[in-house]
Order: structure tokens, then C-alpha cells, then sequence
């Protein structure tokens, strides 16, 4: 998904003596760009899941067989924002990351939330339309990771800027816990209500954390395998019960909408260590060359998740037919869009990763999708 990996790199900066291994950019990751499509595949199973109706008096907000999925699910927001601060070219100095949200991300935010905002209005029983739903993506409420990754990026690079990492580190952990954290737990604490202006941006507010982690992480070694699966799932395991504490202890019924739970945080950093572990393998390398379909495949998703939930008639295992379907249908959307040169280019699709390095392997395939497209009749 990420506009990350478009967001990122002009060229592959070498380690240098005395050179900040955090300053470098790295270089292109196949286990990476698999796991970025997988968690586009996962954001279309969460909004599906999301369909399912709510037993009455249900805690979780969903059916309590859908939580351990949902949870395992909640790792892909989190992981393409990690992703996006990984690769972001911070050394470009703050006015070069204002310019570049402004030219590349925003327009592609503002495309969007048109096209959205023509869909919600022809959706039966609209809500009604607010000033700060422009924040949250207007209808398409999947589309509020782009405005929220513009603050998290202009936030990372202005406190390297006046500060460096310190100054980084205790601004996003204070945004982080004014924002979502607190909503999980303004009860636990004692305070009676969370200010419905800080609810309506709670989300955006963790964007700088995570951001920041993915930019920490840069110049790390990768962990290995067996290492990464473990932590994996110990951290999946302290996801499962914090939501169990919020839903059951503090009785907090809104924890549902949960991406950025405190536990999180380390769970999303978990799997993007795993994705980064598991370079190298050759069906991760097959699979890592379909990751620049991700961005595409999540913008329009959405239209094709509403337009199902309204077609598809009852039957079993309705959910996994409206997966299968959206996902069909938002891959194949991805393909002609990215044959468009002017979407291709910021949608960091083949030809349109004009900053990007990428392994050879991938390189040629990159090379075949655009042969395989360009030699068909436009």
C-alpha cells in the first residue's frame, strides 16, 4: 500500500565511519513488498469483516469468533505506517517533506475523497456530511491513513529537524497517548468523557509513533525467523488481552475500532520485523512483486466491499464469497489503474517508482507486467 515505497528513496545511501545508521536509506526489501500486499489483503478482510452482524449484548463489537482475526488483521494499518517511515528520505530536511506531502500525497488524498464523496452520496441513508470527515477520508473512511501519514511525516521530520530523536521520541509518544490510548482508557482513569474533538483525529494522532518506529528501525539487521514468529506471536497474545481487559474490565465498547491500542504498537513492529526476516525466500521474492499493487488495491477496495455487501444474497460462508470477490475485483481495478501513466506515477506502480532501487529479481518482473500490459490494445 504504502505511498511509502514511492514516498521513499532517490538512491541507496551506503553506510559511511560516523555515519548515523538511522540517516540511511534502505535498500529494497522483498520480504517488504509481499507483506505489503498480504496486509492490502488484510485491510479488505478486516472491512469485510466488519459486515457481520453484532450479537446482542457482545462485548467485542463483532462475533467473539471474528476477534482473534480481526486482531491478526489490526497489524496492517500499523505495518504500512512502519513501512512508510522505514523508507522516507528524512535527510531531504523538513521543507522537502512539506513539498513532498503536499505534491504527492494530498493530491492522491484529494482524487480520492472525491470519488468517495460521489459514492457516500449515492449510498442509501448517507450520513450526513461534516467539516472534519475531510480528516478522516468523508465517506471513504479507509482513506484517512493518507492524511494521517502526511502528519505523521511532517511530524517525524520536524522534530529531527529542531531536535533529532529525543525531541522525535517524546513528542509521538505524548501524540500517541493523547490520542487513541487515552480513548481506550479515559475510563480506567477516571475521566468521565474524551473530548469528541480529539476522537474525531484520535487515529491520526498514533501516525507520528508509528512512523517513527519504522524510521528507528532503519540500519537494524533483520532478526531472524524463528525469532520474528515468536514475537509475533507474543505480541498478538498481549493484543488478545488487552482487548479482553478494555472490553471486559474497563468496559470500554467503542475498543472495537482498535488499531491503535497501546499493544499494537509492538504487534505492528512484530510483523514488519517477520516481513523483513523472511527476504530472501524465493516465493516471498514471487510474491513481493505483486506489492506494487498495494496502494491501488486499497483505494478502491471500499467501493467494492459496499457494492457487494448490497448485491450478495444470503448463503454460507457469505463473507469469505464477498472477500474472495472484492479482492478479485480491487486487484484487477489496481492493474488498469496502474496502466494509467499519470496514476501509475503516484501510485508507486511500475514506471512510477522513479525514486526506487529494487532487486533484480524484482526488477524483472517488473519488466514483464509492463510488457505483458503495454503489448495489449489500450
Amino acid at each position: 500500500m504504502t505511498v511509502g515505497d514511492e514516498l521513499t528513496v532517490s538512491s541507496i545511501q551506503q553506510p559511511t565511519a560516523g555515519s548515523d545508521q538511522a540517516s540511511v536509506v534502505p535498500a529494497r526489501d522483498a520480504g517488504i513488498d509481499a507483506f505489503r500486499f498480504l496486509m492490502a489483503m488484510g485491510v479488505i478482510a478486516g472491512h469485510v469483516l466488519s459486515l457481520l452482524p453484532n450479537p446482542a449484548g457482545q462485548p467485542w463489537g463483532m462475533p467473539a469468533w471474528a476477534v482473534p482475526i480481526d486482531a491478526v488483521l489490526r497489524s496492517a494499518v500499523p505495518f504500512f505506517f512502519i513501512v512508510s517511515g522505514y523508507f522516507f528520505r528524512y535527510d531531504r530536511g523538513f521543507a522537502q517533506t512539506v513539498r513532498y506531502v503536499c505534491l504527492r500525497i494530498l493530491p492522491i488524498y484529494g482524487l480520492w475523497l472525491l470519488v468517495y464523496l460521489a459514492f457516500g452520496f449515492l449510498r442509501p441513508n448517507p450520513v450526513p456530511f461534516r467539516l472534519l470527515m475531510l480528516a478522516e477520508g468523508g465517506y471513504g473512511y479507509h482513506l484517512w491513513f493518507l492524511p494521517a501519514l502526511a502528519f505523521g511525516l511532517i511530524t517525524v521530520s520536524a522534530c529531527l529537524t529542531a531536535g533529532g530523536r529525543r525531541l522525535a521520541a517524546i513528542v509521538v509518544v505524548l501524540l500517541a497517548l493523547l490520542g487513541p490510548i487515552l480513548f481506550d482508557y479515559h475510563a480506567a482513569l477516571g475521566i468521565r468523557d474524551y473530548s469528541s474533538h480529539f476522537s474525531d483525529v484520535k487515529r491520526q494522532l498514533a501516525a507520528p509513533a508509528f512512523v517513527f518506529i519504522g524510521y528507528a528501525l532503519r540500519g537494524t539487521p533483520s532478526a531472524r525467523l524463528d525469532a520474528s514468529i515468536v514475537l509475533c506471536l507474543a505480541s498478538l497474545g498481549t493484543v488478545l488481552g488487552e482487548r479482553y481487559f478494555l472490553a471486559f474490565v474497563v468496559e470500554n465498547s467503542a475498543v472495537w475500532n482498535a488499531e491503535s491500542i497501546a499493544s499494537t504498537f509492538l504487534f505492528g513492529t512484530s510483523v514488519f520485523m517477520l516481513a523483513r526476516s523472511l527476504n530472501g525466500y524465493p516465493a516471498i521474492a514471487r510474491l513481493g512483486s505483486w506489492g506494487f499493487l498495494s496502494l491501488p488495491v486499497y483505494l478502491c477496495h471500499l467501493a467494492y466491499v459496499w457494492l457487494f455487501q448490497r448485491i450478495a444474497p444470503a448463503m454460507p460462508a457469505r463473507t469469505v464469497v464477498i472477500f474472495v470477490l472484492v479482492a478479485i475485483c480491487s486487484i484487477v481495478t489496481a492493474v488498469i489503474l496502474v496502466r494509467i501513466p499519470l496514476i501509475r506515477a503516484i501510485a508507486a506502480a511500475p514506471g512510477g517508482r522513479r525514486d526506487a532501487k529494487l532487486s533484480d529479481s524484482n526488477q524483472l518482473r517488473i519488466q514483464r507486467w509492463r510488457k505483458r500490459w503495454d503489448s495489449n490494445p489500450r
